[in-house]
Order: C-alpha cells, then sequence, then structure tokens
C-alpha cells in the first residue's frame, strides 16, 4: 500500500504539472468539472489543490498510517489505474506537440 500512496502521489505531481502546462498553453482542457472549475477561478489555485492531494498521501505515510482494508486497497488500485492512464494520454499529446 506504501508503495501505491507513493505511486499516487508521484503521478498526481506530474498529473498537476503537465495538465497545467497544458492549460497554460492551451494546448489541452481539463476533463475534470471540479479541477476545470478550480483553474478557472485561479490557475494556482489549481496546482495548490493538486499538491495539497499528493501532501496529504504523504502524510499518511511519514506518520504510518496508511490504511490497510481491502475497501482502501481497491480504491488507491482503481485510482492508480486511472491516473497510469491519464499519465498514458499526457504522453501522447506531449509526443504529438
Amino acid at each position: 500500500m506504501i508503495f501505491l500512496f507513493h505511486y499516487l502521489s508521484t503521478l498526481n505531481i506530474v498529473d498537476a504539472v503537465l495538465t497545467f502546462v497544458g492549460l497554460e498553453n492551451a494546448l489541452i482542457e481539463e476533463a475534470n468539472p471540479l479541477m476545470s472549475q478550480i483553474y478557472s477561478e485561479h490557475p494556482f489555485l489549481f496546482i495548490f489543490v493538486k499538491l495539497s492531494l499528493s501532501f496529504l498521501l504523504y502524510l499518511f505515510i511519514i506518520y504510518k498510517k496508511v490504511p490497510n482494508s481491502k475497501v482502501t486497497k481497491g480504491l488507491t488500485v482503481i485510482a492508480s489505474v486511472f491516473y497510469t492512464i491519464t499519465f498514458i494520454v499526457h504522453c501522447i499529446w506531449i509526443t504529438l506537440l
């Protein structure tokens, strides 16, 4: 589980940076309606929210409080799969530039 929390945190940070760059340069549109609204409020609020989520995951790791229930494992695996797909999509649009 700790590995998955690290993995999610890292992919979330990469997603934040790549999405921010893509949005700032009008190369992409934010697909998540909530994050799109946050970005439209202020781009740095978008970055703050994204990085805060990674920070929270790292707090679980630092304080050795990573949940180990079946529900948490399932949700973490699902989130990891979706973030991996998102990362692949980012890699594709970067190579198409």
